[in-house]
C-alpha cells in the first residue's frame, strides 16, 4: 500500500510539473500567435508584453472584432450557473474572470459569442485553477478542463468503470452539456485509455473518447471530445463552436459515376514516402503516390471536380484549351 501511494504521489507531482510547463509555454506564445508566425510571419513584430496580454485575454488579437454583449442571450451570471449545474461537485468553485469573445486564437473564429470563465477551486490548504467556455447564444458548454478531477483520481486497477460504461457516461454528459446534440448524431472516431496496462496498480486510469458529429447522417468537421477518470468523473470536454451550414443530403451524382471518374482521372507520381518507427522517421522509400490533383473531391450535386479552395479543377489542356473536369465523363472546354 505504501508503495502504491508513493508511486501515486510521484505521478501527481510529475503531472503537475508537466501541466505547469505546458501552461508556461502557452502563456509565452499563444497557440494562435504560434500558428500565425509559423505560417506567415504576420505578428513577428509584436513585443512579448503584447503577446502576454493577448494570452491573458486583456487585449484582443489584432484584427479581432469585439463581440457585442447586448447580443448575448445568456448573461455571464447565467453562464456561471449553467457550468455549476452541469457539475454539482464544483459548487464551491469561484469564477474569477469572465470575458466575452475568443481573442487569443488566430484566425479569430466567426462565432465570437462565447463566455470564457476562469475558475479557482479550493481544496484544503491548496487550490486549483481551471477554465471553461460556454456559448453565449445557446447556453451549451463548449469546453472545460478540470485538473481537480485528475488530482482526485485515486481509483486504481480495476477502475470503477469499464470502457463500455465510461463510453455511456461520456455520451450521457455530451447530450446534457449540449442538448442540440443527440445520441444519433455521435459517431465515435477514436478512443484512448491511459493506465490500463501493467502500470495500472501505480497510477490512475483515464478514458478519452473522440466523436465526429453527423449532419444528415454524414460525418461533418464538427467534433466532441470527452475524457473521464476511472471513477467516471469528468476531466475534460470540448466541442466545436462554429455554427456551420451544410448542403442537403441527396446526391445528384451516384457513387458509381464518382468511382468511375476517380479511376479515369487517377494521376500518380513518384514520391519519397517516410517510414516511421517509434514515432520517428526511420527511412524513406521511393513509391508511386496519387498526385494532389487526383485526390480533389467531386461535388455530389454538380459533378465538378473542385480544389480544396472550392475552385474548378483544371485537368488538362488539349489543343491549347483548358478543360474543367466533370464526373459525367465529359470535359467542359473554357473559351
Amino acid at each position: 500500500m505504501n508503495r502504491k501511494r508513493t508511486r501515486a504521489s510521484q505521478f501527481n507531482r510529475m503531472t503537475r510539473l508537466a501541466c505547469t510547463s505546458l501552461v508556461a509555454v502557452s502563456v509565452l506564445l499563444p497557440a494562435g500567435l504560434a500558428r500565425a508566425e509559423t505560417s506567415s510571419g504576420t505578428y513577428d513584430y509584436l513585443p512579448v508584453e503584447t503577446r502576454l496580454k493577448i494570452a491573458a485575454g486583456e487585449i484582443p488579437m489584432p484584427g479581432t472584432t469585439a463581440p457585442d454583449p447586448s447580443q448575448a442571450k445568456i448573461t455571464k451570471e447565467q453562464a456561471v450557473g449553467k457550468v455549476k449545474a452541469l457539475l454539482p461537485e464544483l459548487k464551491d468553485a469561484v469564477a474569477q474572470n469572465i470575458t466575452l469573445g475568443v481573442t487569443n486564437v488566430y484566425p479569430p473564429p466567426p462565432n465570437q459569442m462565447v463566455w470564457n470563465i476562469e475558475w479557482t477551486y479550493p481544496s484544503g490548504s491548496m487550490g486549483y485553477g481551471f477554465s471553461s467556455q460556454l456559448d453565449a447564444l445557446t447556453g451549451e458548454l463548449i469546453s472545460i478542463y478540470l485538473s481537480v478531477a485528475q488530482e482526485a483520481n485515486e481509483n486504481y486497477y480495476p477502475p470503477k468503470l469499464t470502457r463500455d460504461q465510461a463510453l455511456e457516461a461520456a455520451k450521457a454528459f455530451i447530450v446534457k452539456a449540449a442538448p442540440s446534440i443527440t445520441l444519433s448524431d455521435l459517431k465515435q472516431e477514436g478512443y484512448s485509455s491511459w493506465g490500463l496496462n501493467e502500470t495500472s496498480l501505480f497510477g490512475p486510469v483515464q478514458y478519452s473518447f473522440y466523436f465526429s458529429l453527423l449532419k444528415n447522417g454524414i460525418p461533418s468537421p464538427e467534433y466532441v471530445n470527452v475524457s473521464l477518470n476511472g471513477n467516471g468523473d469528468l476531466i475534460s470536454f470540448s466541442k466545436s463552436y462554429d455554427q456551420l451550414n451544410y448542403p442537403e443530403k441527396t446526391a445528384a451524382i451516384s457513387q458509381t459515376v464518382a468511382e468511375q471518374t476517380f479511376a479515369k482521372e487517377l494521376d500518380v507520381e513518384l514520391s519519397y514516402i517516410p517510414i516511421y518507427k517509434d514515432n520517428k522517421v526511420s527511412k524513406y522509400i521511393l513509391a508511386w503516390n496519387p498526385s494532389e490533383n487526383a485526390t480533389y473531391p467531386i461535388d455530389a450535386l454538380t459533378g465538378k471536380r473542385l480544389s480544396y479552395q472550392g475552385e474548378d479543377r483544371i485537368c488538362g489542356s488539349p489543343g491549347g484549351q483548358e478543360t474543367v473536369c466533370s464526373s459525367y465523363g465529359q470535359d467542359r472546354t473554357d473559351s
